[in-house]
């Protein structure tokens, strides 16, 4: 398949979430503003890519207002032949069309999945080092980030304190986080904090295996052209 069969366009959150239940490791796709991004290949919808946009926190570390920075927060995909990296090249196209204001996007990948972020060493995103470790509970057969625990912003059940003080703590690793500059200028605050790429590491839970599954033909169920919003 070639690089013309491959389309992104702005989906809703019913297709979002579809394709990350489907073919990403988390299942969901993260609570608060997001921009959603379809991908298509030959008229095949294979997955997509979001965007959390006003990361006031990652902001701090560039000293920028938090609509200057987002964080691309999943790539979620069935089988495809297109790089992964052109995907999300073409994605922050059209993010950032829509979105003048944005100086930095963000990312971060799981060394507790195995993900080392290779996808964004492909993109020439700069590596930042890591955020600091988290706590998750196994409960009930599954495993819950901390802060899904209770409910709010973050999304889940609320869970009591005692429920929590029985379950299995597991102490996570901190994620490798990226960041790629959509400005010569704003490329050298990176520049500043640039740090050597990880390499690969084995996975220290277990990953489900990789899901399959068939998209539809433009327009799906999930896609009609009267619903693609990127405010959905």
């Amino acid at each position: 398949m070639g690089k013309a069969d491959l389309k992104l366009a702005f989906c809703t959150a019913r297709a979002a979430n579809s394709a990350a239940k489907r073919w990403h490791y988390s299942g969901a796709i993260p609570v608060g503003k997001q921009v959603k991004l379809g991908v298509w290949e030959a008229e095949r919808f294979v997955g997509c890519v979001t965007f959390g946009m006003g990361a006031t926190h990652q902001a701090r570390m560039f000293e920028l207002e938090a609509r200057e920075v987002a964080e691309l927060t999943r790539v979620a995909l069935a089988r495809h032949d297109n790089p992964v990296s052109r995907i999300v090249r073409i994605a922050l196209k059209l993010l950032t069309d829509v979105n003048p204001l944005l100086r930095i996007i963000v990312s971060f990948a799981d060394p507790a999945h195995g993900h080392h972020g290779g996808i964004y060493q492909a993109g020439g995103w700069i590596y930042l080092g890591t955020s600091a470790p988290t706590v998750s509970y196994a409960l009930g057969g599954k495993v819950y980030h901390n802060r899904s625990l209770s409910g709010g912003n973050f999304g889940g059940a609320r869970v009591s304190k005692s429920e929590i003080a029985r379950a299995k703590k597991i102490l996570n690793p901190g994620k490798h986080r990226y960041a790629i500059a959509l400005s010569r200028a704003d490329r050298g605050i990176l520049e500043q904090m640039r740090k050597p790429y990880p390499s690969r590491v084995k996975p220290s839970i277990e990953v489900p295996a990789y899901q399959t599954g068939e998209g539809g033909a433009i327009p799906t169920h999930a896609l009609q052209s009267s619903e693609v919003s990127h405010a959905s």
